[in-house]
């Protein structure tokens, strides 16, 4: 679990052209990092919806090794899958 960007803001309210203060913001990331097979994460996701009073925004990303690992693996089977194609297509031309 890694927390950061902590801030609190004032919160003003804008109403019939006049501002009031009503009050604090506070806003955290918290960035949570698994493994790609964590089978844990429906548990994680639940335990936030549960922490109480607040407005959450989950986001889900990829490592960069990961996604660098996972693009290659896709281009060479994409380029596989276009070479059987081609030849299965150029038998049946004749």
């Amino acid at each position: 679990l890694v927390a950061d960007n902590y801030s609190v803001d004032v919160n003003r309210i804008y109403q019939n052209g006049t501002v009031k203060d009503s009050g604090y913001v506070a806003r955290q990331n918290l960035r949570i990092v698994t493994s790609a097979t964590n089978e844990d994460l429906q548990k994680i996701v639940d335990a936030i919806q549960k922490a109480g009073d607040m407005s959450y925004n989950l986001q889900f990303g990829v490592a960069e090794a990961t996604s660098k690992s996972l693009e290659t693996t896709l281009l060479t089977e994409a380029l596989k899958d276009a070479e059987a194609r081609a030849t299965y297509q150029g038998s049946s031309c004749f």
